[in-house]
């Protein structure tokens, strides 16, 4: 028996179904033997997860055992709904996550939303009667509903869930990204046409911090979002075609045609290692450099500054610019301001700065198709990774050399380009010179 089905009569009812939606977040392989038989007979809770999680599994093709008799005539979705044996040969079906808030308060809910497309099933036998506004749901499309905690069978006031529909039904056509979608993401937002538009977040946010999961929510809700705590990510979108995009991978591509442009305006985040910025800064050669910091990094930052006024040959405007670290919609509002009117001159470096920093950066780049530039630390000397976008959010990327540096020669390179061995300590500007150069000249 797996673990995780187990009835043992130990157990409370909410631990059983815990660790029942355990295995939906990181599905395994499951035999009939895997599961309490007298359970199967006794609980029709319990009876109904079984089955739904025999039907997940089939949806995101792990293998499936074949259904006995006993099997074939359990509902995965409750009385009235169709058979496990009806659902069993439907191709065309798709799941995906999304989080509705309770009447209790802070209680949120996530729902796993099971849509068939060329459906065999009747509106009486779908469970859109519990969801509000879905005129747009075809006739020939049904949706089946189960939440996390077993008893949950009431009405769904928002139109939170239609983001999820939507990237259920692109899921149906795209049976390779099933897997993703079901086991990865949880997603909220309205839909009206292809646009993804503003739903009410509150006690949402306490969710977005607790699960493994990756966040898809509407771009309109970046202000109601704290970001400051979770591991997980977070992805702020406007239209399905976005959307589907993120969830499937398709993205990002290959950038054929990339070029920077000369003595860039470029804003650099900074962070507690200062071989990367430096190292960025260096091989572009910028005309303005804006050195976004945080408070507890401000000391680098102006390190940074007074290391590179030394250096003759380094003609660039210096600015020192103070951004939340902590806050995502003031981190992005912060950064927002300096790209309100567009340049073609403008390169941010992504390479410092915290990870909520980071995620600001990359979605003030996406609103103002702005070019991103990143170091990694095991890249090859003199190259970046540079992404670029579209009027349509999306995304190329490519790794090209780049050297502008005028004064190359008396650059440390090694230096720059070895991973520190340690967490590093604040350099003077002194240090700093002394590592960076090979003569005072």
């Amino acid at each position: 028996m797996n673990p995780l089905f187990n009835r043992n009569n130990r157990l409370s009812e909410q631990n059983i179904v815990r660790n029942i939606n355990l295995w939906f977040n990181n599905p395994s392989v499951l035999s009939l033997q895997d599961f309490d038989a007298e359970g199967l007979r006794s609980c029709e809770w319990y009876a109904r997860a079984c089955a739904e999680a025999l039907l997940f599994g089939r949806i995101i093709d792990l293998e499936t055992p074949e259904l006995t008799d006993e099997w074939k005539g359990l509902r995965p979705f409750g009385d009235g709904t169709p058979s496990l044996d009806e659902f069993w040969n439907c191709e065309d079906i798709a799941c995906a996550c999304f989080p509705t808030i309770a009447n209790i308060k802070d209680k949120t809910y996530v729902w796993r939303m099971y849509v068939v497309n060329k459906s065999p099933f009747t509106e009486s036998q779908d469970h859109r009667r519990l969801l509000s506004d879905t005129a747009w749901i075809g006739d020939h499309q049904s949706v089946f509903l189960s939440c996390d905690f077993h008893d949950r069978n009431d009405s769904i006031d928002s139109n939170s869930w239609q983001l999820a529909f939507a990237m259920a039904e692109m899921a149906t056509r795209r049976k390779n990204k099933r897997k993703e979608l079901a086991c990865k993401w949880l997603l909220t937002g309205k839909v009206s046409d292809n646009a993804v538009e503003k739903v009410t977040i509150d006690a949402k946010d306490n969710l977005f911090n607790q699960t493994k999961r990756s966040i898809l929510i509407p771009e309109g809700n970046q202000d109601d979002l704290h970001a400051s705590q979770g591991k997980r990510e977070i992805h702020f979108v406007s239209s399905t075609e976005q959307a589907w995009r993120i969830i499937s991978g398709d993205g990002i591509n290959k950038a054929t045609d990339v070029q920077l442009p000369d003595k860039p305006k470029l804003h650099v985040l900074v962070g507690g290692s200062l071989q990367p910025v430096l190292s960025v800064i260096l091989l572009l050669n910028p005309s303005q450099l804006f050195l976004w910091h945080s408070v507890d990094t401000q000391d680098n930052a102006k390190n940074i500054k007074e290391t590179l006024e030394t250096i003759s040959s380094f003609d660039a405007q210096i600015n020192l610019q103070l951004m939340d670290s902590h806050d995502l919609s003031k981190a992005y509002h912060e950064f927002n301001r300096c790209f309100e009117q567009k340049d073609q001159k403008s390169i941010i470096s992504n390479t410092g700065g915290n990870r909520l920093m980071g995620i600001a950066a990359l979605l003030v780049a996406q609103t103002h198709n702005v070019k991103v530039v990143y170091r990694d630390v095991d890249a090859e000397n003199d190259t970046l990774t540079v992404i670029q976008f579209d009027d349509n959010a999306r995304y190329q990327s490519n790794d090209i050399p780049v050297n502008r540096c005028t004064f190359s020669q008396l650059v440390n390179w090694n230096w720059l380009y070895n991973k520190p061995n340690r967490k590093q300590e604040t350099m003077t500007v002194e240090q700093i010179r002394n590592s960076l150069l090979f003569t005072d000249r």
